[in-house]
């Protein structure tokens, strides 16, 4: 399983986007993050979000977790409830699909739907956090939804959620691909280092 762990004090800002689907390498050419991680759950035939989320404060999606991550100012992460990301003002928000970890402790919410195919055992990506770190996850082999919370737990994640998988799974840091998404995903999470 391969993840990145980068220091906050290293970001200069974290975006979540939501588009019509974009490849990994079109969000590259246009954004220019220095990571890029899969996002949220979608519809590949309408190419629209699933997953309950906020992009610049526009929400998208109906399903799964009402927790998440949610991104105040440039780059500070916090948990959130759903309810809390609406009505506050956050910029991006994304609830887990599951959740897998708060506070420290295994924490598998599924919130107003559980997917017994999400459950299955599968590709995995994650995004999560501790208070020094941000952690990019995405997985070569297939997890099930508990052994990825230990997972996370062990890694040293305080907080961690389930993004979408399978072939939508893709971590990239610059223009290295260290796993390759096979799909025009709908959202992504991008990360930008401050400038030496």
């Amino acid at each position: 399983m391969a993840y990145e762990k980068i220091s906050f004090n290293d970001i200069e800002r974290i975006d979540f986007i939501v588009t019509k689907g974009m490849t990994a390498q079109q969000v590259y050419n246009k954004y220019k993050p220095d990571y890029i991680l899969n996002g949220a759950l979608y519809d590949m035939a309408t190419k629209t979000n699933i997953t309950n989320a906020l992009d610049e404060g526009k929400k998208s999606g109906y399903l799964f977790s009402a927790e998440g991550l949610a991104i105040n100012g440039q780059k500070h992460v916090v948990w959130i409830s759903e309810k809390e990301a609406k009505s506050s003002n956050y910029r991006d928000y994304i609830a887990g699909s599951p959740t897998l970890v708060k506070n420290g402790q295994k924490f598998i919410s599924w919130g107003n739907k559980y997917s017994s195919y999400v459950d299955g055992s599968h590709k995995r990506s994650v995004i999560g956090f501790n208070k020094t770190h941000l952690f990019l996850l995405a997985s070569d082999y297939n997890n099930a939804i508990t052994g990825l919370a230990n997972y996370c737990i062990n890694a040293g994640m305080q907080y961690a959620i389930n993004l979408d998988g399978g072939g939508s799974c893709h971590l990239q840091k610059g223009t290295k691909i260290i796993k390759k998404s096979t799909r025009a995903n709908v959202s992504w999470i991008l990360v930008y280092l401050k400038k030496e």
